[in-house]
C-alpha cells in the first residue's frame, strides 16, 4: 500500500489543498473540482461521499474507481473539517489502493 492521496474540498467541490501523492497521481488541481480532477467528469458524481459528509457530518466510506495515472480501484474515506463554531466548512478525502 502506498501513502494515501489526500485532499480537501469546499462545498462547491473545489479542491482547496492536496498532498504530494495526490499531485503525483492526479496532477494540478488549482481552480478545479474533485470530479474534474479525480473522475474526469464535467458534473458532480451522482453518489458523492463528500456531499454526504457535508450533509450528515459523518465520514462515509466507499470503494470506487479512480482515474489516476495507474487506474484501478481505491477505497475512499471522507471526514468533516469543522470551524471553531462546530460548522462543517470543508471535507477531507483520503484514497488508498
Amino acid at each position: 500500500m502506498r501513502c494515501p492521496a489526500t485532499f480537501g474540498e469546499d462545498r462547491d467541490f473545489r479542491i482547496l489543498h492536496a498532498n504530494q501523492r495526490f499531485l503525483k497521481d492526479f496532477g494540478n488541481f488549482q481552480g478545479r473540482t474533485c470530479y474534474q480532477v479525480y473522475k474526469c467528469r464535467s458534473e458532480k458524481c451522482e453518489v458523492c461521499p463528500v456531499e454526504a459528509t457535508f450533509t450528515t457530518a459523518s465520514p462515509p466510506s466507499e470503494e470506487r474507481s479512480s482515474v489516476s495515472t495507474e487506474g484501478g480501484s481505491v477505497l475512499v474515506r471522507t471526514g468533516p473539517v469543522y470551524d471553531d463554531k462546530g460548522q462543517v466548512t470543508a471535507v477531507i478525502e483520503m484514497s488508498t489502493d
